[in-house]
């Protein structure tokens, strides 16, 4: 099988998307109707960490 990473660029990042907001505010999410695990499960396979 041919390794296309020699072929396909690497995406750059610039502008906002390259540098993390630290002065970001957190703001209250409405989980109403969603269970606790669902949301575990979503972020492990995001692989993110929740504030």
């Amino acid at each position: 099988m041919m390794d296309k990473s020699s072929v396909m660029g690497k995406p750059e990042i610039s502008g906002a998307a390259a540098r993390p907001q630290a002065d970001e505010e957190e703001e209250e999410v409405d989980e109403t109707g969603v269970e606790p695990n669902d949301i575990d499960l979503l972020m492990i396979h995001a692989g993110v960490l929740r504030r």
